[in-house]
């Protein structure tokens, strides 16, 4: 096990504005998204929309050579699950922002999305809002014409990392569980990352922030296992009630009542005994 570091986890917009605010930084991490020589001179970081709501940060890189200028990145951090949604409507506000820009035909549009896991463990008794599972490492929408839309997940599961993008993941996992190397184990580049998102380093606004949106983090996952939960119990009265009509069993407004008002363990009861165990179609 890695000796632990006190740092603010990269799934916060508060410490990956900080980390990737540092233009060598963001040009090595776009540039080994996307597999191609990226060099930005300046960043610029600021945070759209309510802080407590979490909105993504938007970082826009404009390179200090004629190529580079050409190049309109933004990185985002989406831990909703509609995040294909809200990456969608900030890469089209990009793309807006580039057509009013001055020498907006020469520039390329790109957005990098770094998909962040709703929780980091799973509750007792339930599954994880772990969707980011089942993602592969990168994978991309838009093409040079439209503009690029990246996602890149390094929480995910998947063994079929890029080499290129390794070290960046393990980054990303190890801050996120507190484990994050000391100096003398780290390249310059990882340093220059700890050394930004270290809590000694943060201002006392920023820190609060990263608490902030913890605390909306929770709110979204609650959210998200009682959607799960109301969600299985609609999906159960349904079937109940279809394995009672199938059976010629008489299904009207008293029965219906009855099924709303019924615990899932009843509804269950009812669909074993009419369908059997294995409960039918769900």
């Amino acid at each position: 096990m890695l000796p632990k570091r006190p740092v603010v986890s990269l799934r916060y917009g508060t410490a990956l504005r900080r980390a990737f605010g540092d233009a060598d930084v963001f040009s090595a991490f776009v540039g080994d998204v996307l597999d191609e020589p990226v060099h930005v001179a300046s960043v610029r970081t600021e945070l759209r929309g309510r802080a407590r709501l979490s909105v993504p940060t938007a970082i826009a890189g404009l390179g200090g050579d004629e190529e580079a200028r050409r190049l309109r990145v933004e990185l985002w951090a989406l831990r909703e699950v509609a995040y294909r949604e809200r990456a969608a409507r900030a890469h089209a506000t990009a793309w807006t922002d580039r057509a009013a820009a001055p020498g907006a035909m020469a520039t390329r549009v790109v957005t990098v999305v770094v998909v962040v896991p709703l929780e980091r463990v799973p509750r007792p008794g339930e599954r994880a809002a772990r969707y980011v599972d089942a993602l592969p490492a990168v994978s991309e929408e838009g093409t040079e014409h439209d503009g690029r839309c990246v996602f890149v997940a390094p929480w995910t599961t998947t063994d079929e990392v890029p080499a290129r993008l390794r070290a960046w993941f393990e980054l990303f996992v190890a801050c996120d569980v507190g484990q994050a190397p000391d100096d003398a184990a780290c390249d310059a580049r990882t340093r220059r990352v700890l050394h930004a998102i270290e809590r000694r380093a943060m201002r006392l606004a920023e820190l609060e922030a990263a608490l902030d949106e913890s605390l909306w983090e929770e709110e979204l996952a609650r959210r998200y296992h009682e959607a799960r939960r109301r969600g299985f119990r609609e999906g159960l009265m349904k079937n109940a009630l279809a394995a009672m009509s199938e059976r010629g069993l008489l299904v009207d407004a008293a029965v219906r009542a009855w099924a709303e008002r019924a615990s899932v363990e009843e509804l269950r009861e009812v669909v074993a005994a009419l369908r059997g165990r294995g409960g039918g179609r769900a």
